[in-house]
């Protein structure tokens, strides 16, 4: 604490030098007091200032365990970064992986794909590039560029038994892209292939129904949506399930069970609805965050 203060002084000096050797020095200092929202801050002014003296520690510091929360932020500091022939290897393949997250987020699909594809097949973070560039792929509509990707990334996550959480993003939406084409056997597939023990299986099973309604498949749409309505999904916001299934038993003539379905939709979320309007009606941003937290 003692010298984070001094270092905190030294920020205010005239000498250049001073004050990027300070920063890093605080950065690192801050990481040690387990602050880590200050320490990216001042770590990340540090590489701003390509000072040779710190960057290559600075940005192995910065990358170093990094929780997600704060990729797109350390994204934005390593877009800055003018030496990239200071950093060891393993590094620059998180920095490449920071920098393509960040572009994707700011819109930048071409320059995300860009990055995405420098970072190297044996780095832990190559199949969550391998998803920023389907997703990039997709933005710049090359679809079927993505669903390859996706398709062989997949193959090799589950060969190494990798990434389970990788392989459900890649799964879900290779789904969807192939369901927006009207491949919708291949959209099937997809979807069957999310890990059950995910939290996005439930969803892909609401979205598969939708695939299986465009399949004409009614009866295999209304028993998906009969299992997540089963009393051990009670807890889960699942609305738009009870209209699959109602569309499904509208495609087999049963109307009085398509009109069950949708009343129970009525009855379980229109209370909540009504009680988000009325909050919505008296709420301030301090008394949204007030109840929330």
């Amino acid at each position: 604490h003692f010298v984070a203060g001094i270092l905190s002084d030294l920020l205010d000096s005239n000498n250049g030098a001073i004050r990027s050797s300070a920063e890093y020095h605080l950065g690192v200092c801050l990481r040690e007091l387990k602050l880590p929202t200050e320490a990216l801050v001042h770590l990340g002014n540090a590489i701003k200032t390509n000072d040779s003296r710190y960057l290559r520690e600075a940005v192995k510091s910065i990358v170093d365990d990094l929780p997600e929360m704060h990729e797109i932020i350390v994204g934005e500091a390593l877009t800055g970064l003018q030496k990239d022939s200071v950093i060891d290897k393993v590094t620059l393949n998180q920095v490449n992986y920071l920098r393509a997250k960040f572009y994707l987020k700011k819109n930048n699909p071409a320059k995300a794909l860009e990055y995405a594809g420098l970072v190297s097949a044996d780095h832990p973070s190559y199949f969550k590039a391998q998803f920023v560039a389907g997703i990039a792929e997709y933005t710049l509509n090359k679809h079927d560029s993505a669903i390859d990707r996706f398709k062989k990334a997949v193959s090799e996550m589950n060969r190494r038994k990798a990434d389970k959480n990788a392989i459900a993003l890649m799964q879900i939406n290779l789904a969807r892209i192939a369901f927006q084409k009207g491949r919708y056997k291949d959209s099937l597939e997809a979807y069957q292939n999310v890990p059950k023990d995910h939290p996005l299986w439930m969803q892909s099973l609401t979205e598969m129904g939708w695939a299986q309604l465009q399949s004409k498949d009614f009866p295999s749409a209304i028993g998906n949506m009969h299992s997540i309505h089963s009393p051990y999904f009670d807890g889960v916001y699942k609305p738009e399930s009870y209209v699959v299934r109602s569309i499904g038993y509208l495609n087999i003539c049963q109307y009085a069970d398509a009109a069950k379905w949708i009343s129970y939709l009525d009855h379980k979320y229109m209370p909540w609805v009504k009680a988000l309007e009325s909050f919505n009606k008296g709420a301030s941003p301090l008394k949204a965050y007030d109840l929330v937290g």
